[in-house]
């Protein structure tokens, strides 16, 4: 992916340097899910599953395989979490492919992955992002949801456009960013599917995210 940067890095180091801002964004509890999965539609209704999970921060990287028959599924899952008590940086890559290669009774093909960060505000604060979307039957959402009132302050829709994103979320929390991918596919004949999403997304106190982007080159440009 040609990434887009925002400059959201070199301007919280600025912030945390010159001691202007003291909001903070503590992110609590962090969950992490890949699911590859391929069922049946008609009775028994057999299925074969694969399930990873994490709760660590850090990086977290899980490959999934399922074979059915003449079919299979993947789920590609490699994120990076960081909290720093003033930030929540979550960046990665989600990829599911699919595929059968014979005729039959129509499956049910299911990749899917989820990331849920729990966090406290204790004042404004913006959310930005940057993603590239690609394939097809894929299905991307990022929402903010106040725990409190169960409701979101930021919904992207469902397949936000590639490129950036910024918007500035009201409340002191606490919030649930929620990060989610699923490729789906009922497939009867041969052939198959795939989709993926490259992103990074950035929750910060009100203030601290510029709304301009530059390419990284523009940014190393600046040290030179």
């Amino acid at each position: 992916m040609k990434r887009t940067v925002s400059l959201a890095f070199l301007l919280l180091v600025l912030c945390a340097t010159n001691g202007e801002s003291s909001a903070q964004i503590i992110c609590n509890d962090l969950f992490r899910e890949a699911v590859a999965l391929v069922s049946e539609q008609q009775a028994p209704f057999s299925e074969v599953i694969e399930v990873d999970s994490s709760v660590e921060f850090g990086a977290f990287e899980t490959h999934l395989s399922v074979f059915w028959e003449d079919g299979h599924c993947n789920a590609n899952h490699t994120t990076d979490v960081v909290a720093d008590g003033q930030t929540l940086d979550v960046s990665g890559f989600l990829q599911g492919d699919m595929a059968r290669s014979a005729p039959g009774e129509t499956n049910r093909f299911k990749s899917s992955h989820i990331i849920l960060a729990e966090f406290e505000s204790n004042g404004a604060f913006e959310i930005h992002g940057d993603l590239e979307l690609a394939g097809t039957n894929g299905y991307t959402l990022i929402v903010v949801l106040d725990l409190a009132t169960q409701e979101p302050v930021y919904f992207s829709g469902t397949n936000p456009p590639s490129g950036s994103f910024h918007a500035i979320c009201a409340g002191t929390g606490p919030f649930q960013l929620q990060i989610a991918h699923l490729v789906e596919a009922y497939l009867d004949e041969p052939g198959g599917v795939e989709a993926s999403v490259d992103f990074e997304v950035i929750v910060a106190p009100e203030g601290t995210i510029a709304v301009t982007n530059e390419t990284w080159s523009g940014v190393k440009a600046l040290f030179r």
